[in-house]
């Protein structure tokens, strides 16, 4: 989307929360490798938003995917899917792998030009999720003409019957093709999110306070819940993301949800430049001697989501953001 939605702000305000949560995990996991936060408070706040803030996002690309797959030619769908999801992906990659390179020589680091010769292929970095989401749509584009015999809702819970199967047989699928590992984390939320989308205007109102207490005690028991396997892990994740979407819907035309969306609209740009705004700023914090955690965090959150959002908005002033893969 290239402005909040006038109709559904809740769903650019969820991706916002989204992409808050993206911001956040990964300054922490620069803080953690620096040394400066406890492991035992980073291990706690880690795995509860990798439990579900990923999932989130995949569930969100789902809902009005159908109406797009069933409007859309082939050439159409492939070519768009390319320009906004590979493009950026082979973009960015080469990007922060070339100021990475500089980084480490600045910073006295080994640092050899070779290292811009790796493959943007399967998605280097946080970018696997533009290949899983780009592997997820390609396979449903095969399975387009399973369209014409089936409703839109079934051809949906097919879809995560397959995803099921997936992940039961993961290890197998894994060890001959290696680079679908994106498509099998990611098939059930994306399936789950077309699921919703048939379902959204007939969803019965729901009290905010029954999804947002539901949340606050999955998120409180996610390691117990976490331990019991893959399948425990896959249905968190969804109740969890499921959990979100009911609240930013029941808040639909709060202040809060349409100032979370603008972080919505610009989560491509925030998601493919964050690391480089919050990285840069902490090699400066150390170079400074500041190694206070709640510093680096709170200003590794502020700059990954500042620096975006002018990028993202100048960009847009200029019309060039198509170019940059926003």
């Amino acid at each position: 989307m290239s402005e909040v939605s006038q109709r559904m702000p809740w769903v650019d305000a969820a991706k916002g929360f989204g992409i808050l949560l993206v911001v956040t995990g990964h300054s922490l996991r620069g803080i953690d490798s620096a040394g400066l936060i406890d492991p035992v408070v980073f291990s706690t706040i880690d795995e509860r938003i990798y439990s579900f803030h990923m999932p989130l996002f995949f569930m969100i690309s789902g809902l009005f995917f159908l109406p797009q797959l069933q409007k859309q030619s082939t050439h159409e769908f492939l070519w768009s899917r390319c320009f906004r999801l590979i493009y950026p992906l082979v973009l960015w990659t080469y990007i922060f792998a070339g100021l990475k390179l500089i980084a480490d020589f600045l910073a006295g680091r080994p640092a050899e030009a070779s290292q811009l010769l790796l493959l943007p292929f399967p998605g280097q970095w946080h970018f696997w999720f533009l290949w899983a989401l780009f592997l997820v749509q390609l396979l449903l584009l095969v399975a387009k003409p399973l369209l014409n015999l089936v409703t839109t809702r079934l051809f949906a819970v097919s879809a995560f019957c397959v995803s099921i199967l997936l992940l039961l047989f993961q290890s197998v699928l894994l060890k001959v093709m290696p680079w679908a590992e994106g498509l099998v984390i990611a098939l059930p939320y994306f399936a789950i999110g077309m699921l919703l989308g048939q379902m959204m205007n007939r969803l019965p109102p729901v009290p905010i306070i029954l999804p947002a207490a539901f949340f606050c005690v999955l998120i409180w028991l996610e390691p117990q819940i976490a331990s019991a396997g893959v399948l425990a892990q896959t249905g968190l994740a969804l109740v969890l993301s499921c959990c979100v979407l009911a609240v930013f819907y029941r808040l639909s035309e709060e202040r809060l949800v349409r100032a979370a969306a603008v972080l919505g609209v610009a989560s491509m740009a925030i998601f493919v430049s964050h690391t480089i705004f919050s990285g840069f700023l902490r090699e400066v914090l150390l170079n400074a001697g500041v190694t206070d955690a709640a510093t680096h965090l709170a200003s590794g959150i502020l700059v990954g989501l500042a620096g975006p959002l002018s990028l993202y908005f100048l960009t847009q002033r200029y019309s060039l953001g198509r170019w940059f893969g926003f």
